[in-house]
């Protein structure tokens, strides 16, 4: 099902290296839950785009979602800085673990 140059995954919730093909480790899943926390503690998606093609741009881009907090009033802090950490264009940038 798979071939060299193509991506498997879900768009929404696919990172910038699963976007440009690049080798891809467990930090790849970390900025997935990072995307999967923004969207349960907003109730939206972090990367809004109508098409498919126009998602991929924006993730390999170093565009940044709206933060959580100027759409959750009253959410904690820490919740938002877990969120941000795990949604890191860089992947050294994320946490080492879930």
């Amino acid at each position: 099902m798979t071939a060299t140059g193509s991506m498997l995954g879900t768009p929404f919730f696919m990172s910038p290296e699963q976007c440009e093909a690049k080798p891809l480790d467990h930090r790849t899943d970390i900025y997935s839950l990072g995307l999967v926390l923004y969207e349960l503690f907003t109730s939206k998606r972090a990367f809004e785009a109508a098409t498919i093609g126009e998602l991929i741009r924006l993730r390999r881009s170093n565009t940044t979602p709206t933060t959580p907090r100027s759409l959750v009033e009253n959410l904690d802090p820490l919740v938002e800085k877990v969120i941000d950490r795990c949604i890191q264009t860089d992947p050294a940038k994320r946490p080492s673990s879930a």
